[in-house]
């Protein structure tokens, strides 16, 4: 996994292959052929090391759990290789079902993880009912994805901080 993404950072996407693969490991290609048959098989597999999960289910208020995540992910997206995956599996996603499903996965795992934590912040009394976590997570990934992986441009606590804010204006109880 390693080596695909070394490849991927180095070359892009289009370069990874088994030969190219298996000369940077140093494995034989027939051993690379055995787990990842296709060249994509290999591909998704190392993006998945990269493109996991959100976590927003701490036991903190709403914005707390939301600003402390994304700031915990900062690094993450603000790395070359990580937007380079990014884009690589947005764009493969509408004809190829393994980055759709790859795609799915992270979105599932945001979805969940934020839809946990709206419920529990309409229960502690934080949050009024009714935020839908999906209209959420477009208010507040949405601008920070064209930011770093439209854009390429890093994305700061301070952005952070300012999207979070604006997404729940309306929301809070105070």
């Amino acid at each position: 996994m390693d080596a695909t993404l070394q490849l991927v950072a180095e070359e892009g996407p289009a370069a990874v292959t088994h030969q190219r693969v298996a000369q940077i490991a140093r494995v034989s290609r027939s051993t690379l052929y055995r787990y990842w048959p296709q060249p994509e098989d290999l591909l998704f597999e190392s993006l998945t090391q990269i493109v996991n999960g959100f976590d927003f289910t701490g036991p903190g208020r709403l914005r707390d759990e939301l600003i402390g995540e994304l700031e915990r992910r900062c690094g993450e997206m603000n790395q070359p290789l990580v937007r380079t995956a990014f884009n690589t599996v947005m764009s493969r996603a509408p004809h190829d079902p393994a980055a759709a499903e790859l795609r799915n996965r992270l979105l599932h795992s945001i979805r969940q993880g934020l839809g946990q934590s709206v419920q529990r912040g309409i229960e502690r009394g934080e949050l009024r009912p009714g935020l839908d976590a999906d209209v959420l997570v477009a208010k507040v990934l949405g601008p920070l994805t064209w930011w770093s992986f439209v854009e390429e441009r890093d994305v700061s606590a301070a952005l952070i901080e300012e999207t979070v804010r604006d997404a729940l204006a309306g929301w809070e109880i105070e």
